[in-house]
């Protein structure tokens, strides 16, 4: 039956409740409510909970990080600008000391100074230096302190192994060679002081005696924070890379430094 025969009855109209009483019609369904207690909705929630936790963690710990490595970088810094003015002061006394004299070794022993004064501005400024470097800093160094040591003195200065290609903390050493030199000398007593420098493969070797003699009060003190502020540095720069034993006895001072450069 073609209904375009029908007028009235718009043709083409597949509408199943079309001329169907009200109470005939089919009812939509009613929308679903949801349920939180679905199993796959509780994970999905969970999942959620678990990522946002994950992620709020890692930022609170990469912000932890942050602080703590700011927090060593400034109290390297602090301990290095301690350490640094104490052997400059002690080598421009020595110079002091020779221009006085007018000693013949005044001008050699000006540009040594100036050696070590542009490896402390230039180097030590560096986490790092190489260990070459480093170790022409402590012969400049012990060169310095030759010029204004009486004959009575004896300095044994001995470095073995190769030292290419590794690094080491700047002025890591320095305080204890430093002191042996400044409480290690006697101008009434012979005195022996002995550096003993050795590298095998990334290990280095730091052994220094000297003689010992009675020091003032203040100058002890200062002489226990220049150790203690390198042991700081050590702590900070080598945790769990290195061993330092210090040990005296009634007629020596004894220190053994073992580093592990890599």
């Amino acid at each position: 039956m073609n209904p375009g025969n029908f007028p009235g009855i718009p043709p083409g109209n597949d509408n199943p409740d079309f001329g169907q009483p009200p109470s005939r019609r089919v009812q939509p369904p009613p929308p679903k409510k949801l349920d939180f207690f679905r199993p796959e909705f509780s994970y999905t929630v969970l999942v959620f909970f678990l990522m946002l936790t994950l992620s709020t963690g890692l930022r609170i710990i990469q912000k932890w990080q942050q602080t703590e490595k700011e927090k060593v970088n400034t109290e390297l810094a602090f301990l290095k600008a301690q350490i640094n003015p104490h052997f400059l002061f002690n080598t421009l006394n020595t110079i002091y000391s020779l221009s006085i004299t007018r000693a013949v070794e005044t001008p050699r022993a000006i540009e040594k100074f100036s050696d070590m004064m542009r490896f402390v501005v230039q180097d030590a400024c560096h986490d790092l230096v190489l260990l070459n470097r480093k170790l022409e800093y402590i012969d400049t160094y012990i060169e310095l302190q030759k010029y204004r040591l009486p004959a009575s003195v004896q300095i044994n200065y001995l470095v073995t192994g190769n030292p290419a290609n590794l690094q080491i903390a700047p002025l890591i050493m320095m305080p204890f060679i430093e002191n042996a030199f400044k409480y290690g000398v006697s101008t009434e007593k012979r005195s022996v002081i002995t550096i003993d420098i050795n590298i095998t493969d990334s290990i280095l070797n730091l052994i220094v005696k000297n003689s010992k003699f009675a020091v003032k009060n203040l100058e002890n003190g200062t002489t226990r924070l220049g150790i203690r502020n390198t042991k700081q540095r050590l702590d900070l720069i080598y945790p769990g890379k290195h061993k330092l034993e210090i040990s005296e006895t009634g007629e020596e001072f004894l220190v053994h430094l073992n580093l592990q450069l890599k």
